[in-house]
């Protein structure tokens, strides 16, 4: 029997009155639970670059029915597939059953909040991205942010659960590390102390907190005393030295002598001198 995509009858209401009608229920029960699943994966070869396909099994919420994908994997027609690019999966109506082929715009959906989905009239986008490129090859995404506010910024995420959008926000991002290329790059902050730079040409800081074997840059700044001007050790470094003692554990920081910073205006011992970012990482 060929693959189709139909429809689940509602049974009698409000008083089921023929047998048929309990299953009738028992289908539409099993419809609603896996649709509270949520149909985590609808398509087949999601960790392939093989053409996908609509699970068997799956179920569909359309225009405020419920279908069913029966009999086989459904094929999934071209469409608006030709050359590569960007396209995504459209549902439409057809009697009791639904079609499926591939969208190249989302020109004209809108977000229908009665039914819960992106429309264009009978026309209804999966939350899916693909990407198609010659050979064939069909690289597969979620859309975790399908709407049409978000059309063209869409967060996309991979078979591997990682994200390959540009990700965009206007609050902080707080984590242990920062994964760059599979190098898990960390930041120390630490604060330089006193230290009057006028009788000691030398400060330690202590980055014992973390292993200094792994250390690949330090940034930071100097304050003066009145604390009203900053000067960022990148800039000042013909003044300003960087050591790293690994065996001790610590960061030498040494001011040119006779230089800018060797006078009566950086001799204050009240004052933390400033700070020192740390990037270190494996």
């Amino acid at each position: 029997m060929a693959e189709v995509i139909t429809m689940l009858v509602s049974p009698n209401t409000p008083n089921p009155n023929l047998i048929g009608d309990w299953a009738l229920m028992a289908a539409q029960l099993t419809a609603c639970k896996q649709l509270l699943n949520t149909n985590s994966l609808m398509l087949t070869e999601w960790e392939t670059t093989t053409r996908p396909e609509i699970a068997e099994g799956t179920y569909l919420q359309h225009l405020g029915a419920i279908y069913i994908v029966e009999d086989d994997d459904f094929a999934i027609a071209d469409g608006d597939l030709g050359a590569a690019g960007t396209y995504y999966i459209r549902l439409t109506t057809s009697g009791v059953t639904l079609t499926v082929d591939f969208e190249s715009s989302l020109a004209g959906y809108t977000w229908d909040y009665e039914n819960n989905g992106l429309y264009n009239g009978t026309h209804q986008i999966l939350p899916y991205s693909i990407t198609y490129a010659a050979a064939p090859t069909y690289a597969k995404y979620k859309i975790m942010n399908l709407s049409t506010n978000n059309a063209g910024d869409f967060i996309l995420i991979d078979s591997n659960g990682e994200s390959v959008s540009d990700i965009t926000t206007t609050g902080a991002i707080t984590g242990a590390s920062i994964n760059t290329n599979n190098f898990a790059l960390q930041v120390y902050k630490v604060d330089i102390g006193v230290w009057d730079m006028d009788a000691t040409a030398t400060v330690n800081v202590d980055v014992s907190a973390i292993d200094v074997t792994k250390i690949i840059s330090v940034i930071g700044y100097i304050h003066n005393d009145d604390q009203d001007y900053r000067f960022p050790l990148a800039i000042w470094q013909d003044e300003i030295k960087l050591g790293l003692n690994e065996a001790g554990e610590l960061l030498s920081i040494t001011r040119a002598t006779a230089g800018f910073f060797d006078g009566v205006a950086y001799n204050s011992i009240l004052i933390n001198r400033g700070e020192i970012l740390v990037f270190y990482g494996e």
